[in-house]
């Protein structure tokens, strides 16, 4: 296990409960800060807002936006809610199932980026 740096001991307090900082995250390269990642990535949000997407769930660690397709069709976008983040696409059909005539939803796995998810709002809008 490679060792903490001071940064992350004594500045993101890391191990410290509740005072440890939230935008410490573990990536490729040992600990980052998301925070300053966030500052040179597009905002998802402004853009989901923009392509008028609404907000249909929010709570402390996650944001739900979503913009219908069609009257049964709906796409939905998961963000957390600090950290400018993609958590997952899905898309919803209302139609239901010829069987048991319930919604169906689909996770977008492949939509794992920004660049990918404008592409797939390009497409479909």
């Amino acid at each position: 296990m490679a060792e903490l740096s001071e940064h992350v001991k004594n500045v993101c307090k890391i191990g410290q409960g509740n005072d440890c900082c939230r935008y410490l995250v573990l990536g490729a390269e040992g600990f980052e800060c998301a925070k300053c990642q966030m500052k040179d990535t597009p905002n998802i949000e402004k853009f989901l807002i923009k392509k008028q997407f609404t907000i249909d769930v929010h709570n402390c660690d996650t944001k739900v936006y979503r913009r219908n397709i069609t009257d049964y069709q709906t796409l939905y976008v998961m963000i957390f809610a600090d950290a400018n983040k993609l958590v997952s696409v899905d898309y919803e059909d209302m139609e239901g199932d010829i069987i048991d005539d319930l919604p169906r939803t689909v996770m977008l796995e492949t939509v794992n980026s920004f660049e990918r998810l404008k592409k797939l709002i390009k497409a479909i809008f």
